[in-house]
């Protein structure tokens, strides 16, 4: 990739920015409370933490044809459309803000190098067409938001 876009580049330090907060609001809640699903929902904060880090992963390197730098499983915990009580096993808050707070660097690193060569276009659920690697890295900001909002309010119900 020859040329990188700045607001692609921004958009790195946003993520990186929004995943601090994110990190220091979880930290802040007892364990307990993580991995609590209240009375009507399917998720709970621990899960709506990891799917940001699947969502991420799957937007920017899976549709660009690239692996994944997830552990075994976890996208198939974390994806659209599951739940903690399907797990077969048990993720921890230390696993997943690991990620959260590490792979925004590695992609950035790997966007800069030029890793994201092709880029299979995909219509999002609120029905954005990504056609590019810096689509999705800007669609991936209005997708943190969303689940920063469900962490907050989730926060209310079990904090």
């Amino acid at each position: 990739m020859s040329d990188l876009r700045p607001d692609t580049l921004a958009a790195f330090d946003t993520l990186r920015q929004t995943r601090q907060s994110l990190v220091a609001i979880v930290d802040a809640l007892p364990d307990a409370a993580r991995t609590t699903i209240p009375d009507g929902f399917n998720n709970h904060v621990l899960w709506n933490a990891g799917h940001l880090a699947a969502t991420e992963q799957g937007l920017i390197y899976g549709l660009s044809g690239l692996p994944v730098d997830l552990p075994d499983g976890f996208v198939s915990s974390f994806r659209k459309g599951t739940s903690p009580r399907d797990w077969d096993r048990d993720w921890t808050w230390a696993e997943v803000r690991d990620l959260l707070l590490s792979l925004p660097d590695r992609t950035e690193a790997d966007y800069r190098a030029g890793r994201f060569e092709t880029y299979r276009e995909y219509r999002t659920t609120p029905g954005v067409v990504l056609t590019s690697v810096d689509d999705a890295v800007l669609f991936n900001l209005y997708h943190e938001g969303i689940h920063l909002g469900a962490i907050l309010g989730l926060r209310k119900l079990v904090g």
